[in-house]
């Protein structure tokens, strides 16, 4: 994606080249054109064609929406550029009291249980972040370390939102690392 790699995908075989099978995979694609290549492992397909569903969305697990940490509010923090950013930017300096990112702008179209997914990197030590939805007691949430700045990792936690806009606020706790963005989807 966009010249750099993301997932295998496998395919099962169908038969014969009259057979025709789906298989699907999840990616972060940026707003904008992006760039889809298909490098052959071993074997070959045959394509029919490539279907993108509507941004915000999988077949088979309903909206999925990313949030950018530097498009949302920060405190006692700045953005940094990190080129292996999704859009070449993190929150980045949390490492004060009160520092934090608050992805205020959590819009969801139904209450329920949702899986949040925190893209980070940490060249430091193991971190901690303190986590709050919708103003609830903060939990701690780990943010081991990526071995070096600008290598990502990712941590998910479940939690209740609220059919709307929802808040969810990481603040420093221990150590720091910088914030690239949340995926929120619903568990099923």
């Amino acid at each position: 994606m966009n010249g750099r790699d993301q997932n295998t995908v496998s395919y099962a075989k169908t038969g014969s080249s009259s057979d025709w099978s789906t298989v699907w995979d999840e990616v972060y694609l940026p707003l904008g054109t992006d760039v889809i290549h298909f490098d052959s492992g071993n074997g070959s397909v045959s394509f029919g064609w490539l279907d993108v569903p509507s941004r915000g969305s999988t077949p088979d697990h309903g909206p999925v929406t990313t949030y950018q940490a530097e498009n949302n509010i920060y405190a006692d923090a700045q953005i940094v550029d990190e080129y292996n950013a999704e859009n070449g930017e993190v929150v980045g300096d949390i490492n004060n009291p009160d520092s934090y990112v608050n992805f205020n702008n959590v819009d969801v179209r139904r209450t329920g249980t949702y899986s949040i997914t925190v893209r980070y990197d940490n060249g430091l030590g193991n971190c901690t972040d303190e986590v709050s939805v919708n103003g609830d007691s903060e939990v701690p949430l780990s943010l081991p370390s990526t071995g070096a700045w600008n290598t990502f990792n990712t941590v998910s936690f479940d939690t209740t939102l609220q059919q709307g806009e929802n808040s969810i606020l990481l603040r420093h706790g221990s150590n720091y690392a910088q914030i690239d963005d949340i995926v929120v989807s619903p568990v099923k």
